[in-house]
Protein backbone atom coordinates (compact mmCIF):
# COMPACT_ATOMS: atom_id res chain seq x y z
CA UNK A 1 0.00 0.00 0.00
CA UNK A 2 1.46 3.40 -0.92
CA UNK A 3 2.32 5.53 2.12
CA UNK A 4 -0.12 8.25 1.02
CA UNK A 5 -3.06 5.86 1.42
CA UNK A 6 -2.49 5.44 5.15
CA UNK A 7 -1.42 8.91 6.27
CA UNK A 8 -3.81 11.05 8.32
CA UNK A 9 -3.62 14.64 9.47
CA UNK A 10 -5.58 16.32 12.24
CA UNK A 11 -7.20 19.67 11.71
CA UNK A 12 -8.74 21.85 14.35
CA UNK A 13 -12.09 23.50 13.72
CA UNK A 14 -12.24 26.82 15.52
CA UNK A 15 -15.38 28.60 16.67
CA UNK A 16 -15.58 32.20 17.90
CA UNK A 17 -15.52 30.86 21.48
CA UNK A 18 -13.11 27.91 21.49
CA UNK A 19 -12.02 24.96 19.41
CA UNK A 20 -15.18 23.04 18.56
CA UNK A 21 -13.81 19.69 17.39
CA UNK A 22 -10.82 17.80 16.09
CA UNK A 23 -11.26 16.27 12.65
CA UNK A 24 -9.06 13.50 11.23
CA UNK A 25 -8.51 13.85 7.48
CA UNK A 26 -6.78 11.35 5.23
CA UNK A 27 -3.85 12.94 3.47
CA UNK A 28 -1.50 11.60 0.80
CA UNK A 29 1.30 13.94 1.93
CA UNK A 30 4.65 12.20 2.49
CA UNK A 31 6.63 15.34 3.29
CA UNK A 32 8.42 15.53 -0.09
CA UNK A 33 7.17 18.75 -1.63
CA UNK A 34 8.73 19.15 -5.07
CA UNK A 35 6.74 20.34 -8.05
CA UNK A 36 7.13 19.70 -11.77
CA UNK A 37 6.22 22.06 -14.63
CA UNK A 38 2.55 21.06 -14.36
CA UNK A 39 2.59 22.00 -10.63
CA UNK A 40 2.13 18.39 -9.51
CA UNK A 41 3.96 17.35 -6.35
CA UNK A 42 6.37 14.44 -6.88
CA UNK A 43 5.76 13.27 -3.31
CA UNK A 44 1.97 12.99 -3.16
CA UNK A 45 1.04 13.62 -6.83
CA UNK A 46 -1.52 16.32 -6.01
CA UNK A 47 -1.64 19.68 -7.73
CA UNK A 48 -0.77 22.89 -5.91
CA UNK A 49 -4.46 23.81 -5.92
CA UNK A 50 -5.53 20.45 -4.49
CA UNK A 51 -2.95 20.74 -1.71
CA UNK A 52 -4.01 24.26 -0.78
CA UNK A 53 -7.71 23.31 -0.68
CA UNK A 54 -7.27 19.88 0.97
CA UNK A 55 -8.73 20.72 4.39
CA UNK A 56 -11.56 22.77 2.87
CA UNK A 57 -12.96 20.23 0.40
CA UNK A 58 -15.37 17.42 1.24
CA UNK A 59 -14.31 13.89 2.11
CA UNK A 60 -15.87 12.73 -1.17
CA UNK A 61 -13.74 15.19 -3.15
CA UNK A 62 -10.61 14.07 -1.30
CA UNK A 63 -11.40 10.40 -2.02
CA UNK A 64 -11.92 11.22 -5.72
CA UNK A 65 -8.52 12.92 -5.89
CA UNK A 66 -6.84 10.08 -3.99
CA UNK A 67 -8.29 7.56 -6.45
CA UNK A 68 -6.43 9.38 -9.25
CA UNK A 69 -3.01 9.51 -7.58
CA UNK A 70 -1.70 6.11 -8.73
CA UNK A 71 -2.39 7.02 -12.37
CA UNK A 72 -0.66 10.39 -11.92
CA UNK A 73 2.36 8.65 -10.38
CA UNK A 74 2.60 6.28 -13.35
CA UNK A 75 2.57 9.24 -15.79
CA UNK A 76 5.42 10.93 -13.93
CA UNK A 77 7.65 7.87 -13.53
Amino acid sequence: MPLWKSKKIQTLSWSPKIMSKIEVINSPCVGVCQYNNEEVCSGCFRTVEEISQWTKISEEEREKIMSQLDARMEKLF
